[in-house]
This record gives structure tokens, C-alpha cells and sequence, in this order.
């Protein structure tokens, strides 16, 4: 929900020489209104808005090596952070809409241990961590 209601008012049409009254109106979330005119120059939206009581987290979003996977929560984005536990040899990371993921995020390179990736995965991707011997330590996912 948005913290600003916009209202848009415009006057009958103007002919020829005639100007059209034509105003923009925002309802601030305190149901204050605020009209901006031109003496105000930049107009500032300084309401914001606060995700924090919407971001989710997934403490164990259950990725494995060598398998393509989804998060359990596949209608928003998330930033997601795996950390390398034994390093392996030739290790990529992946993310696409697939479970082929074809969006190469970090290519054929042995990782070290206590190595840490942050990607961001856009709603109902798929993530996949590969490489030989390599294992995952941790891992949490934040919604956005």
C-alpha cells in the first residue's frame, strides 16, 4: 500500500489562447493534502516506504551442490547467501527461470573455504551451486 494518494484534476478544455486548469494533488498518510505549484521547484516525495515488516527470511533455503533448486517462497525476490564449507575444484554458480539455470553468476574456479556468494534470485528462479568436493557451510535467503 502506498504512503501517497495522487488525484488528477483538469478544468474544462481550452480553446484557442484559453489555459487549462490542470492541478496534481497528493493525499500524504497522515490525510493531509499537498498541492505542488511551480514556486516549489523540486517536488520531494520524502515519505518512503519501510520493508521491514515484509522481508522474509529463509534461514535454511535448502540449495545443494550439484542440484538445481528453488527457493520455498517463489512469488518475490531474494537476496540469497551461500557460504563455501570444503572447497572443490572447477565450482560455478548458476540462476535462471529454469532448472537448467543458464545465468552463469560465478564461473569454474576453486573457491576457498569460508568464501561467501550474495546474488539476488528474481522470483520463482532456480539457483544451482556445482564443482567437485565442494560443500556448503551456510546459507540464508532475504526477501526484497
Amino acid at each position: 500500500m502506498s504512503d501517497l494518494k495522487i488525484s488528477k484534476q483538469q478544468g474544462a478544455t481550452g480553446g484557442a489562447g484559453e489555459s487549462v486548469d490542470q492541478t496534481t494533488t497528493f493525499q500524504r498518510k497522515d490525510g493531509t493534502y499537498q498541492t505542488p505549484s511551480a514556486a516549489d521547484g523540486v517536488f520531494n516525495l520524502n515519505g518512503g516506504s519501510n520493508t521491514a515488516n515484509s522481508a522474509p527470511v529463509i534461514s535454511s533455503p535448502g540449495f545443494a551442490v550439484g542440484t538445481a533448486s528453488q527457493l520455498s517462497d517463489t512469488t518475490r525476490d531474494y537476496m540469497v547467501y551461500i557460504t563455501i564449507g570444503t572447497p572443490g575444484t572447477g565450482m560455478t554458480l548458476a540462476i535462471g527461470p529454469t532448472d537448467t539455470p543458464a545465468n552463469t553468476i560465478h564461473s569454474s574456479s576453486t573457491p576457498t573455504a569460508g568464501m561467501q556468494f550474495a546474488f539476488r534470485l528474481p522470483a520463482g528462479w532456480y539457483a544451482e551451486v556445482a564443482g567437485t568436493s565442494t560443500t556448503i557451510a551456510n546459507q540464508i535467503a532475504i526477501g526484497c
